[in-house]
């Protein structure tokens, strides 16, 4: 809590021509859990689970005011909002479009644009749980401002979000040198393979047994333990 009021004590508030109060900055907080779970046994690998929880608080976009002088200030600040929430629209327009045309057809989504959407892309497109509130108001002279405020509602509830655990499991070393050396030897293989086809020799089937078997008694092996491709 202490954290969240020493955000909101920096945060940047301005009387408009909408409000007398306006938040003129996005606010956003986030925490982030990481919990390791250790196994009794002592063969078994610990398992690590990951979260993140963002609360976001956005800025209103602010029309240009044309009956007062606005300093140099005020129109950045103005620009720099309008700007990140204009982006924020693409990607959500973006996922939504995604979302009704199947996995199969994907669009691109313009996070790296701003900073916002970038810090908010796991909550938007990944795995994630989001919940969006869209604050209105009953003014009659407000009503475009409330129109596209439910438009923006309507497109961020068509995103599809698929929500599964991350789970981040030790490498094994071992494992993975025992198959790096399978790699090589296969690779070996093949370069055997590939040297002898090139020369026109084709590989041939030998005998791994240990006599002609004649006499009729037969010291051989079977074919199926005593023949290798050479």
């Amino acid at each position: 809590m202490q954290l969240l009021r020493m955000g909101e004590d920096n945060r940047a508030i301005r009387e408009t021509h909408m409000n007398q109060a306006s938040s003129r900055s996005h606010s956003l907080f986030q925490i982030v859990v990481e919990q390791e779970r250790r196994s009794s046994d002592p063969m078994a690998e610990n398992v690590s689970l990951r979260s993140k929880f963002n609360l976001v608080d956005l800025a209103g976009s602010e029309k240009w005011d044309h009956d007062q002088d606005m300093v140099d200030a005020r129109v950045t600040e103005m620009t720099n909002i309008n700007l990140s929430l204009y982006t924020l629209g693409r990607c959500i327009a973006s996922l939504a479009s995604t979302a009704r045309k199947g996995s199969t057809d994907t669009e691109h989504v313009p996070f790296r644009e701003s900073r916002l959407t970038r810090l908010l892309q796991d909550s938007l497109g990944g795995n994630a749980k989001t919940r969006v509130i869209a604050t209105l108001t009953p003014a009659s002279d407000c009503v475009d401002e409330s129109v596209s405020t439910l438009k923006f509602a309507d497109r961020a509830k068509q995103v599809m979000v698929f929500v599964r655990r991350n789970e981040d499991r030790p490498v094994d070393h071992a494992l993975v040198q025992r198959l790096q050396k399978e790699v090589a030897h296969l690779r070996t293989l093949l370069a055997n393979f590939t040297a002898t086809g090139a020369t026109g020799s084709p590989p041939r089937l030998t005998n791994g047994g240990g006599g002609d078997g004649g006499g009729g008694g037969g010291g051989g092996s079977s074919a199926e333990e005593g023949y290798g491709l050479v």
